[in-house]
């Protein structure tokens, strides 16, 4: 079955992210959670790799269990990169790890450590339904093809232009391109999700953030 949300979860941490799992799909967001989707006769390994490459978002359970596990790590630097959003979803008061730091450091936290739990699940699923929407909302709106590829370079009737101003680094091959360039010049890549600009306050990010660094405005 087709899903929109992978949840990355400790096994100490299972009713935590079954109670995850359960708010989300209430609220009509297909999930992939470990057991339960593991198809019968498939490598565990396997399976993990496949969930996290069909996702758009990850959700992580952050616990202490979660904070020394290996899989997770494995988990979280397959989903960055593979350019899936993650959302941590913290239980504990406690820092990620150096690891886990390294890939998630800079995301912005979802904290569940007061009760009810039911309370921050809806916050939860209410924001993941928002991120998907504006994710598809964007795949709409960027369904323009690039110019035609002829023996591994792009075709363009107009003459090279010298890049005076460069905002836009191309992800996949490096080559600096004019900041209204929506493709790279050299190798065709999109680029138009390379940087976010809020639009409450102006705050320049990364493609990988869903909310801004600056005022935790929601993109």
């Amino acid at each position: 079955m087709a899903h929109d949300v992978f949840i990355s979860h400790s096994k100490r941490d299972k009713p935590t992210a079954d109670a995850v799992c359960a708010a989300l799909e209430r609220h009509r967001i297909r999930c992939w959670i470990a057991p339960r989707d593991v198809m019968p006769g498939m490598e565990w390994g396997e399976a993990i790799v496949t969930a996290i490459h069909d996702s758009q978002v990850m959700v992580m359970v952050f616990s202490s269990q979660a904070n020394e596990s290996p899989h997770i790590r494995r988990e979280v630097e397959r989903a960055v990169a593979q350019g899936i959003t993650i959302i941590p979803f913290r239980i504990e008061d406690i820092v990620p790890c150096d690891p886990l730091a390294f890939f998630i450091g800079n995301v912005h936290w979802l904290d569940a450590l007061s009760p009810p739990l039911e309370k921050h699940l809806n916050e939860l699923a209410g924001k993941v339904s928002v991120l998907l929407k504006r994710r598809q909302n964007s795949a709409d709106g960027d369904s323009a093809q690039p110019p035609p590829v002829s023996d591994g370079k792009l075709e363009t009737t107009n003459p090279p232009r010298e890049i005076t101003e460069v905002s836009r680094f191309c992800t996949q091959c490096g080559v600096p391109n004019l900041t209204e360039a929506k493709f790279c010049t050299e190798c065709g890549a999109s680029l138009v999700f390379i940087i976010k600009i809020c639009g409450q306050c102006g705050a320049r990010n990364s493609a990988a953030m869903i909310f801004c660094t600056n005022c935790n405005s929601l993109f």
